[in-house]
This record gives C-alpha cells, structure tokens and sequence, in this order.
C-alpha cells in the first residue's frame, strides 16, 4: 500500500476503521508522542474532539506526519483503526 495520506485513504481494505469527518480542534496537547496517540487521541477522536499538537522540543514527530496529513493507524486487537 502507499503512503498513508487523505489522497490514499480509499485504498485502505474495507476492513480498517476510517476516521470521520475531521472536526474542529478542541484541544491543544503538548507534545505527539506515541503514548499520546495510542491512548489520548483516541479518546478525543471518539468524543469527536480535534487535537493541535505542539512539541516544544522537536518536529521529528510533525515532520514524520506531515506526508501522511496527520493521519496514522493503531491495531488493537483484531481492529485495524486509522485516526
């Protein structure tokens, strides 16, 4: 599969969760860690809440997502969820 991005979303097999529609940020969390989006952001997601990220150290995290237009997966179980 390419990339993921909002261009590619509709490749994704039928069965990966897709996100929703992208509401507006309601939230700004401090730093886009991996616990933060395995955890936090979906809560928020599932509450319907946007998130901005801001990292005061670096913009590794940023730059690595910026490609995908913030979009990334996380597997829990047998359920494959793009949020």
């Amino acid at each position: 599969m390419k990339r993921l991005s909002e261009a590619t979303l509709g490749l994704a097999p039928s069965w990966v969760r897709r996100p929703g529609r992208r509401p507006a940020p309601r939230v700004v969390h401090l730093g886009l860690g991996a616990f933060h989006r395995a955890h936090q952001a979906i809560v928020f997601d599932d509450l319907g809440w946007g998130v901005t990220g801001a990292s005061l150290r670096s913009p590794a995290v940023r730059d690595a997502m910026a490609p995908q237009d913030g979009l990334y997966s996380l597997v829990v179980g047998d359920e494959v969820r793009v949020v």
